[in-house]
């Protein structure tokens, strides 16, 4: 079930975002089964979500990341394409709604 995102949320994923040489924001997420990331362009947090783009020539193709709190693991995932790209991170769980 995906977690709301909260201003906690955000502060931990700006760790995965970094500036491209254009001043673009860019994050980019390990792939599942490879040792190879790819990167996204960051466009904007929603309420449930991480609204992402890549692009494919001059067109923009969006994605909807996810996060959602692992309590067999005691994480968060944040991930994209049907967990195919995910990265994982730790926050003080009793500061997030889950």
């Amino acid at each position: 079930m995906k977690t709301k995102i909260t201003n906690e949320i955000k502060e931990a994923l700006e760790q995965f975002c970094w500036i491209d040489d254009e001043g673009k924001t860019k994050v980019s997420l390990g792939n599942c089964r490879l040792d190879f990331k790819k990167d996204y362009y960051f466009e904007k947090f929603t309420t449930k979500g991480v609204k992402l783009y890549s692009l494919i020539g001059d067109r923009k193709v969006f994605f909807i990341g996810g996060v959602e709190f692992r309590e067999d693991y005691g994480d968060f995932a944040f991930y994209t394409e049907g967990w195919n790209y995910i990265e994982h991170f730790k926050i003080n769980e009793k500061e997030v709604q889950k």
